[in-house]
């Protein structure tokens, strides 16, 4: 019987933290460690370990790379199991990706409930197999609904802090390079939608983005072929993280940025364009 590590990851949102152990400790097959990762002042780590009795690491705002990282380090089960601290899960979650893990299975993932009433995969279209190429076009893996492998986590390098706030992104397609990925097509997680998210911050977002796609295809493009779409989807992140770097008051960093948007796609007026913009202040 595999065994499995739930991995919280938290800054400083005790009520939220709380919710998402409960979640945990409500499974149909729960799992055998829990281990709070706290990135804050320590003080969610210690109100949780006292009133639950979970394993807490301390990473003292280093980030939630590093804060999962330290978590995993003393992870004793063959599965690692995400949960961020402002998610929940559904009480089947375990049990219903774990039956769907086989031999060659690196990663299971599932579909989430959003708390503005959306899926999480509405619009998108996520896939299972071998799913690197497919990967670099779009990240549709929720990482509170990621089971992974903790010898594929070990063996990709853990998450890099480099590529913060997309280092689940860089971790995945790493990942997705050394085994099959399952998709268990039911939401088993809740996705809060709050102020204050990483994912809003969308400067730091697509900027990090870029250079996690960039970073993933130079690592793996001698062993696959170039997906279709990859050039057009680098040329929109190139030319959205210009037009962002323009609106918060950046412009040589924006230039720099349609430049390379327009060395995706010669035929692509709107960089030449605003690159001429920025220098009027557009």
């Amino acid at each position: 019987m595999p065994s499995v590590t739930a991995i919280v990851a938290t800054r400083d949102r005790p009520e939220m933290a709380a919710e998402a152990v409960r979640s945990i400790l409500a499974q149909t097959r729960p799992p055998e460690e829990i281990i709070v990762a706290d990135d804050g002042d320590g003080r969610t780590a210690a109100a949780l370990a006292a009133r639950y009795g979970v394993q807490t690491t301390q990473s003292w705002k280093r980030g939630p790379a590093a804060a999962r990282n330290a978590a995993a380090s003393l992870a004793g089960g063959d599965w690692l199991a995400f949960c961020d601290d402002d998610d929940t899960w559904l009480p089947t979650r375990l049990e219903k990706q774990l039956a769907v893990a086989d031999a060659d299975t690196v990663l299971v993932f599932a579909d989430a409930d959003r708390s503005d009433g959306r899926r999480e995969s509405a619009g998108r279209k996520p896939a299972a197999g071998s799913v690197f190429r497919r990967l670099l076009l779009d990240n549709w893996i929720p990482t509170s609904t990621v089971l992974l492998r903790r010898d594929a986590f070990e063996r990709a390098g853990g998450f890099h802090p480099r590529f913060s706030p997309a280092e689940d992104y860089d971790l995945w397609l790493r990942v997705s390079r050394l085994g099959q990925v399952r998709f268990f097509a039911e939401p088993l997680a809740t996705y809060r939608i709050h102020a204050g998210q990483l994912q809003n911050q969308q400067l730091e977002m697509i900027g990090a983005t870029v250079a996690t796609v960039e970073n993933a295809w130079r690592e793996g493009r001698r062993e696959y072929h170039r997906p279709a779409g990859l050039s057009g989807r680098l040329r929109r992140l190139h030319f959205l993280h210009g037009r962002l770097l323009a609106h918060h008051g950046f412009p040589a960093a924006a230039r720099r940025a349609y430049l390379r948007a327009w060395r995706y796609a010669w035929f692509y007026p709107p960089a030449p364009l605003f690159w001429l913009l920025s220098f009027i202040g557009i």
